[in-house]
This record gives structure tokens, sequence and C-alpha cells, in this order.
């Protein structure tokens, strides 16, 4: 959904798709190469895409869209960004000189992927978006905002206590945050009245520093028509208002996933909990298989829909229709352990993701 606060910059953005259709197929197993084959073709992000994965059925009424670009990014993100629950640009040196032309492709594709779907992917730093819009600085709040999502959780919490309650630091803390200041090649001592600019100054040379170059080659690729019509209209703080309404959390899924039946019977009741149950306790990285199976997309959805079956046995599955965020769901588990067995079972196997219906 094209949400309200910037309808009219995405409407400019998709004014831009003027030249036609395209169609392109698409083999699961090669993704990653085929959409960067594709988009070496700079007119493709001019383009709607209707999407057919080979070997599959299924029609794209823009979830096949969505999906494959949701699985692409989901892809590209282990293999050229790195970062835990936010992430930046990265590519080791050894790979610098054959495949830095891929982040100018990317750049493109973000775009493309913006105006096809009205979403921009939401597990990216907010500063590696600023600055992707535009050559500019990034402010400490958001700065830190980032770096927090970035770094693991156990350093986190680890860090947030050292600039909340530093005289609070146990012995065995305070080493280890001289010893991440010594792996982020901060060679200062920790200090109370200082930890938060020197956290700072980590934060800005692993998110704005490290990666500027991929980011300007990323910019570089943006059509320029795109830029003109969205990209440069958008601000820091329109910026970080989309990605904090886009960027899913299990406890947000959760809170959208309604039973499209009026008077549901106590298996239903009971199937319903479970799976509001799962979807709250999940990680980030099973979060985002979730939301891929039921929506095609890796963004919080505005809502996801559950009908019921009675499958036993080795029939017993969830079933998703991703066009139009529905999920039909076994009432038959006698558990909450053995749901989340199961389901995680669905989401761990590649088979999950191929389209068996029209």
């Amino acid at each position: 959904m094209w949400h309200c606060y910037f309808i009219p910059e995405l409407s400019a953005l998709r004014a831009c798709l003027r030249r036609g259709v395209q169609h392109v197929y698409i083999v699961r197993q090669g993704l990653v190469a085929d959409v960067f084959e594709l988009y070496k073709d700079k007119e493709l992000a001019n383009n709607v895409l209707t999407v057919e994965f080979l070997g599959e059925l299924g029609v794209d009424a823009d979830g096949l869209t969505r999906e494959l670009l949701a699985s692409f990014w989901r892809q590209v993100a282990e293999d050229l960004f790195r970062g835990e629950d936010c992430i930046i640009p990265d590519l080791p040196l050894f790979r610098v000189r054959k495949e830095s032309w891929k982040f100018e492709c990317l750049g493109r594709i973000l775009s493309h992927t913006v105006a096809l779907t009205g979403r921009i992917p939401s597990f990216f730093a907010k500063s590696t978006l600023i600055r992707f819009t535009a050559d500019v600085d990034v402010d400490d709040e958001c700065l830190m905002d980032d770096f927090l999502l970035f770094v693991t959780s156990r350093e986190r919490a680890l860090l947030t206590k050292a600039m909340c309650d530093f005289s609070g630091l146990t012995v065995a803390e305070a080493d280890r945050l001289q010893n991440f200041y010594m792996a982020h090649g901060f060679n200062n001592i920790p200090k109370a009245p200082e930890v938060r600019d020197q956290i700072l100054a980590i934060a800005h040379q692993d998110l704005v520093e490290k990666p500027g170059s991929l980011v300007s080659k990323m910019r570089q690729g943006i059509p320029e028509d795109h830029r003109v019509a969205f990209w440069q209209r958008l601000s820091a703080d329109d910026i970080a208002h989309i990605i904090e309404a886009q960027r899913p959390t299990p406890e947000k899924v959760a809170d959208v996933i309604m039973s499209l039946v009026e008077d549901m019977t106590d298996d239903q009741d009971r199937t319903l909990y479970f799976l509001k149950e799962f979807v709250a306790g999940l990680d980030f990285d099973t979060l985002t298989d979730f939301l891929i199976f039921v929506t095609g997309s890796v963004h919080q959805p505005d809502k996801i829909s559950v009908t019921f079956t009675t499958l036993t046995g080795l029939d017993r599955r969830p079933i998703s229709h991703t066009c139009s965020n529905q999920l039909e769901v076994p009432t038959t588990y006698g558990s909450i352990k053995e749901f989340k067995r199961e389901f995680l079972s669905v989401l761990a196997s590649p088979e999950a993701f191929k389209y068996s219906e029209v």
C-alpha cells in the first residue's frame, strides 16, 4: 500500500514507468544472477514488470513481482551488505575490482523496487538511505538509532547500559566495552563523560565512512527521471518516517493477523492464538521468511487474513496466498510446540516458496 504521507512523490515516481510492460523469466535457483543481468539494461527501470518463475504455476497480479524483488533483496542482503537488524553496503576488498559494478545496478533496482511496490526495503539503515538520496550529513540521533540496530543484540545492550549507567558497568562489562572499541579500531579508553561521543565516532566510521564509496555507486545508479520525481524530494525526516512505518517487528506483525471467520470454533480460536504467539516470538531472519511466505514482501503488512483447514498427516501445512496476504492454517495441531516445529520446517524449505497453483 502506498502510504498517505508520500503518495504525491510515489505517484510521480510511478509515472516514470512509461516505457511499457516487460515480461521477465526467472529461474528461482539463479534469481540474483538473473536480476543483475536484467538490470544491466538501464531502461528496464522505466517499465512495469510481469514475472514468471520458470517451472512454476502462478500468474503475476503484482504478487510475483513483489516476491521476486523481496527475494532478491533478501539474498543480496546476505552477500553484499552487513549488519544485524539494519544493513549497510559492504564488499570485501578482494571482490571490489570485479563486483563494485553491482552497486550501481543496486541503485537502479532499489529505485525500481520503490516504483513498482510503493515500498522502500525497510532493513536498510536510515543513514544509508539518506546518503543514497543525496551526499549529505546524517544527524547524531539517526546515526545512533541505526548503530544500535546494526550491532548484535548483546552489543546493543552493552552500549545502551554504558550510555545510560556507565558507573553500573561490571568489571566484565567494562572489559567487553574496551574490547568492542578495539574491535572497531577505536583505541581510546571508555570514559563516562565521553562514551556517547565515542560510540558515535565508531558509528560514523562504520555506517558512513566505510560504505561511502559503495553508497555513492548506488546513488549513481538512480535513473535521472526517478531522482527528480522522487528521491530529491525526500528529506531525511521523510526517510526516517517511512522506514519506521514499514519496518516490521514480530509484535507489529502479530497484531495485524486477523481471522476472516466471524464465529470461530474452539479449535480455530486455539490455532489463531498459536499463530500469533509463534509470530511474536520470531527472530529477525525468520520473521523475514514468514513475511515473504505470506505476503511476498519483507515489509510490515497492513493486514494478514487467516482462514482454517482440517488437514492432517502429511498433508498438514499452512498455505499462503501472497496476492491477498491470506494464510490457510490447519486446526489439527495438538500443542503450540507442535505448531511451531511444523511451521518452522515449512519456512526452512525452499519448496514452500514455489508457486503450485494459479
